[in-house]
């Protein structure tokens, strides 16, 4: 698998459990179709409302969680650089913090939240104006190959799943138990998981920390999820899995 599109296109198809996110509060469980889904109708909502494509940066706004891997790989999908700061179209579940930002995205975050929320006068719902688009891919333009996907790291277009796989090694194959707080990171172990034909254990941060201090805890979600790969970070404030090669 050497596309971000054919991988999709691949999920598209997968009933088995794709990806799934741990918090203290709620376990959600996307199959590859779900996925899939979710990542179609937000690329949507990006081009139609907000004009995201080539050449347009994205600013991903959202701490290490599900949505925010939907929203990265829904911008990664339509040709965009992925950026962690201004200039670009914001998504965020902050408002507060892009006062000036003259296209805005506001995201809640729980699972069930059908809206962020009253949102700032210009800016767009992303939960509730997602359900409105449709789950089939749309004629995007694609990015030129040497187009960067990643501002931080410089990941160019084509070599965006190449990135994921060299960058976290182990991630490579079957069913692998990853978190921590850097949203790049779990990117990358979810790019490389997926690629290899494997799904992905995510949490936030904190909820790997009760993990690390119950190792009883641990071995039962790894045996209850049948974990083949434990990427768990030896301190998940630090936000890198342990084998990876990110730094």
């Amino acid at each position: 698998m050497t596309t971000l599109p054919a991988l999709l296109t691949r999920l598209s198809s997968q009933s088995r459990p794709c990806l799934t996110w741990y918090t203290e509060d709620e376990r959600v469980e996307l199959s590859g179709h779900v996925l899939d889904n979710w990542v179609t109708k937000t690329a949507h909502l990006l081009v139609d409302e907000l004009e995201v494509g080539p050449g347009r940066r994205l600013v991903v706004d959202l701490p290490a969680h599900w949505r925010g891997l939907v929203w990265s790989i829904a911008g990664l999908r339509v040709g965009a650089t992925v950026v962690g700061a201004a200039p670009g179209v914001v998504v965020t579940d902050s408002p507060d913090r892009w006062p000036d930002a003259a296209d805005l995205v506001v995201v809640a975050l729980p699972a069930l939240a059908r809206t962020a929320g009253p949102v700032p006068p210009g800016a767009v719902d992303g939960n509730a104006a997602v359900m409105s688009y449709p789950d089939r891919p749309g004629p995007w333009a694609p990015a030129a190959p040497e187009d960067l996907a990643l501002a931080e790291p410089p990941v160019p277009h084509a070599g965006l799943l190449a990135w994921a796989a060299a960058a976290v090694p182990a991630a490579r194959g079957g069913r692998v138990l990853a978190a921590g707080a850097d949203p790049t990171d779990l990117l990358a172990v979810t790019l490389a998981a997926l690629a290899a034909d494997g799904s992905v254990v995510l949490g936030s941060a904190e909820w790997a920390g009760t993990l690390l201090a119950d190792a009883a805890r641990r071995a039962r979600l790894a045996a209850t999820e049948r974990v083949d790969v434990d990427l768990l970070p030896d301190d998940p404030d630090l936000g890198a899995p342990r084998d990876t090669a990110t730094g």
